[in-house]
């Protein structure tokens, strides 16, 4: 989604902020998709134990451990999506990914998509309006981020959590929900600027 031009003569200082703010936003969105695809998130800790989510999406298919604790639990849910689960070293949920189960995310172009609307309510079901708190503010990500250009998306800010929607061609490639160390609270303008995402696949 292109942003509106605006028609203003930019100065080449301008110009320069500009694109600092870009590189940066890319930096950073792009750190996500990566953290999606090593389904890891981290400095981010009021999600609910393994044993939580077992008993809302049944055995998972695959457990990673370390140290004698969980890693990462993969599930297969409502028999066409994929939720990869990351867990702190305390066993306390991080962040949530949910894909469609053919989904390999591997090129932006070709990869499965789904509606947004379908993954909203797919994670609806999964993490309660009282587990997300109060809905604070959405952002288009429309950024550009080389080589491989696929961190285009939006960002739905809660109390709670943020939930990271990414566009593949034609619909949406996944969603990526992490849990905040605390609620937060503010409205788009607080939201924009950022708290910033730390990741540590390895705790």
């Amino acid at each position: 989604m292109a942003l509106p031009s605006s028609g203003v003569r930019v100065s080449a200082c301008s110009l320069n902020r500009r694109i600092l703010f870009e590189n940066l936003v890319r930096r950073s969105v792009k750190s996500i998709f990566l953290v999606a695809t090593i389904f890891a998130f981290v400095a981010i800790g009021r999600g609910q134990s393994p044993e939580t989510f077992h008993g809302r999406l049944g055995n998972p298919e695959k457990i990673e451990l370390k140290e004698g604790k969980v890693i990462t639990e993969t599930y297969r849910y409502d028999s066409k999506f994929r939720i990869t689960i990351a867990y702190s070293k305390s066993q306390i949920a991080e962040s949530l990914q949910i894909a469609p189960e053919a989904s390999e995310l591997r090129d932006v172009q070709t990869d499965p998509v789904v509606k947004q609307d379908e993954l909203q309510s797919a994670l609806d079901r999964i993490v309660s309006p009282e587990e997300k708190g109060k809905y604070i503010c959405g952002t288009f990500l429309n950024v550009i981020c080389l080589p491989t250009n696929d961190c285009a998306g939006v960002r739905w800010d809660y109390e709670k959590v943020s939930i990271y929607y990414n566009s593949g061609n034609g619909g949406t490639r996944y969603a990526l929900l992490a849990w905040r160390a605390k609620p937060v609270a503010g409205n788009c303008s607080t939201m924009s600027k950022g708290e910033p995402y730390t990741f540590n696949k390895n705790w």
